[in-house]
């Protein structure tokens, strides 16, 4: 039985600081939105999907007592930069993301970003149950 070569991924390119430095503009422009500038908050769960040249924004913000009202940034592209962020990943190796699920939570206030290439209505709103949603993205820190 003839082997045959098996085709090699290319390595991914070596992430650079362009990555970092756009997740921190991203999460200091969101801390500077008058919607979430005053630190009446808890944590802030924001949801971004990107489709071919549609871009949706939409996420809860919960206050001390666990309470949540639905929420999107008012005066900041957040859809732009997310879109920049991703065409920098694919650019680094990583491929292109379909959504990214953005958590602020206090004290500090800290932020984690996780990205999902696969399930594209992985965190997709479901508007019919709004309150199942917003428990299900609840930071358990909030």
């Amino acid at each position: 039985m003839a082997k045959e070569p098996v085709a090699k991924k290319p390595a991914p390119k070596k992430k650079t600081d362009e990555t970092s430095e756009l997740v921190h503009q991203i999460g200091h422009s969101l801390l500077q939105d008058v919607e979430y500038e005053d630190g009446a908050w808890q944590a802030i769960v924001l949801i971004v999907e990107l489709e071919e040249g549609y871009a949706s924004v939409g996420g809860f913000r919960y206050d001390a007592k666990g309470k949540h009202t639905a929420t999107i940034p008012e005066n900041y592209d957040l859809a732009g930069d997310a879109e920049a962020l991703c065409d920098i990943m694919e650019a680094e190796g990583g491929g292109r993301w379909k959504s990214m699920l953005i958590e602020l939570t206090q004290p500090g206030p800290e932020i984690a970003i996780e990205f999902e290439y696969d399930i594209a209505g992985r965190w997709s709103f479901d508007f019919s149950d709004a309150d199942k949603m917003a428990k299900k993205l609840r930071p358990k820190t909030a």
